[in-house]
């Protein structure tokens, strides 16, 4: 766990090192990351129960002219919608398999003091970027953080973008899960701690976001030593490596 409150008292711009264990998968977030419409995700739950037989029966009355097959507990039914959701989740489920023994949570941090930004790199991006501005609205500071689950998963993904393309695509759904559920976990703790301080946290803005330059992770991760420590570099189009990486900032009112 991070301590908020010596991070505070921390001199600018020192970079501190976490780890986690492997977050909650959220089934429901990969299969939205492999494009499934969140109308649709219901359908594709694990657990066969009653919300997920009525949702299958109120989609099998709009397919009646072209599907005659009907839906119960039973485990014999033929339900084209069933066996669709259930094919998904066998994939997933192979998937998961595959690669989930291969990630690790690891991210660096620090806390940036807004009235010391000017000695910093960052001082003309977060300044020209209005919408960056309006989240930092009343902050008195800032935590920066770069999070990887590491490179296996890209290692996996060229594996099978050219022999199993469902694969490669289940692959890069479950790696932006466990990035964004590595990012979720210390958002929370930071709010969480934040609040036990009277301090209120902010949403967490990425470069890319609105008009925040994907520039921006270059100082960044430049602040965070984020190369040494995490392995995470930047092409010249600035994507990072490994992919599923993420930058941010968590603003402190």
């Amino acid at each position: 766990m991070i301590d908020l409150a010596e991070l505070l008292k921390s001199d600018n711009f020192t970079p501190f090192y976490a780890e986690y264990g492997s977050p909650a998968i959220n089934r429901g977030e990969i299969l939205r990351y492999s494009g499934i419409p969140a109308y649709d995700l219901k359908q594709y739950s694990k657990d066969t129960d009653i919300s997920l037989i009525s949702a299958l029966k109120e989609r099998c009355e709009r397919c009646a002219t072209k599907c005659d097959y009907t839906v119960s507990l039973s485990t014999d039914h033929k339900c084209p919608e069933l066996s669709e959701a259930a094919a998904v989740n066998e994939l997933l489920d192979e998937t998961l398999n595959l690669c989930i023994n291969g990630f690790t949570y690891r991210l660096m941090y620090c806390y940036v003091n807004l009235s010391d930004l000017d000695k910093t790199p960052l001082y003309n991006t977060f300044i020209d970027s209005k919408n960056l501005s309006k989240n930092l609205e009343n902050c008195r500071g800032v935590i920066l953080f770069a999070a990887t689950v590491g490179s296996n998963i890209d290692m996996l993904i060229r594996r099978f973008e050219r022999t199993k393309p469902a694969t490669a695509l289940m692959l890069q759904a479950i790696g932006a899960e466990r990035v964004e559920s590595l990012c979720d976990i210390f958002n929370d703790e930071v709010t969480v701690l934040a609040k036990a301080l009277s301090i209120n946290t902010h949403p967490r803005f990425s470069p890319g976001y609105g008009d925040l330059d994907i520039s921006v992770q270059a100082p960044i991760l430049n602040m965070l030593n984020a190369e040494k420590r995490l392995g995470i570099t930047l092409s010249n189009s600035f994507l990072m490596a490994p992919s599923k990486s993420v930058t941010a900032i968590i603003g402190l009112e």
